[in-house]
């Protein structure tokens, strides 16, 4: 007989489908996937890329207008639009993701995409966050760093709304 412990699943946030533990389809890198606009942030994350200076090449995946926009730099890697199922392979050499987002601007200016896109995004974390607590038994304290940690509490108040 297994524990109620046991039932809990944790699943985290994915693209939908991707497989786990595929081999990584190239060398160690850093990864930027989505669609290349202003809102995503790609210009921030190649300069924050930059400015880490990791030793590992930027992949920026995705298609977009401001693909034309990034500058040639070594170690940055523009493969455009992935296929569906080239993605875990892509995922699998991911040492680290690059996921600034301009969307809170956007929002604040009044682009109601922007708002809908951040009430999904809050939605989303609160369900994960609910997930772990209750795998975890309970949570005492929830600490937010970064951006979101310092500058958003209005994200913050979103995130926690219901837990």
């Amino acid at each position: 007989m297994s524990s109620r412990r046991d039932a809990v699943r944790v699943t985290p946030p994915r693209v939908r489908g991707l497989v786990v533990g595929a081999a990584p389809d190239g060398p160690p890198c850093v990864l930027f996937a989505g669609r290349l606009v202003a809102a995503k942030g790609v210009r921030d994350a190649v300069e924050i890329w930059q400015r880490a200076a990791v030793g590992l090449p930027l992949v920026v995946a995705g298609a977009g207008p401001e693909r034309g926009t990034l500058p040639p730099l070594d170690g940055l890697e523009l493969p455009g639009w992935v296929p569906h199922h080239e993605l875990p392979g892509l995922f699998a050499r991911a040492r680290g993701l690059l996921l600034p987002s301009r969307l809170l601007e956007a929002r604040a200016a009044g682009d109601e995409r922007a708002g809908l896109a951040v009430r999904i995004f809050c939605r989303t974390i609160r369900k994960q966050v609910g997930a772990y607590a209750a795998a975890l038994g309970g949570l005492d304290t929830l600490v937010f760093t970064g951006g979101i940690g310092e500058h958003a509490a209005d994200v913050r108040d979103e995130i926690c709304a219901c837990l």
